[in-house]
């Protein structure tokens, strides 16, 4: 998938879903929600640095770093979990499971 910027030139960058930067603007980060990926890109290039695959969290989707940005939250679609990812190397540390399933839209 390509997904298109202003100017003349298209972005490659695989299966986007939603595009952060870490917080000191060094390294894109892109959820791939049909890979079960987070990956991540140099933002002057768009190289792809490092995929991590998310371990059964199907959709990983939306993301907020932490105050002291060393670390970031993000939540899946389909199975409502939340992961904790460290951010200097970008590696998943923490998966917990929704507690409510009922109450998820998509596991009703």
């Amino acid at each position: 998938m390509i997904l298109h910027g202003i100017g003349p030139s298209a972005i490659n960058v695989a299966a986007p879903y939603n595009l952060y930067f870490t917080p000191d603007g060094t390294t894109a980060v892109v959820m791939a929600v049909r890979l079960n990926a987070i990956n991540y890109y140099d933002p002057a290039t768009w190289t792809l640095i490092r995929s991590v695959k998310t371990k059964g969290c199907l959709g990983v989707n939306h993301a907020a770093w932490s105050a002291d940005s060393s670390f970031c939250m993000a939540t899946s679609t389909f199975t409502c979990d939340l992961l904790k990812v460290d951010t200097a190397p970008g590696q998943v540390v923490t998966t917990r499971a929704c507690t409510d399933r009922a109450r998820h839209p998509y596991l009703r």
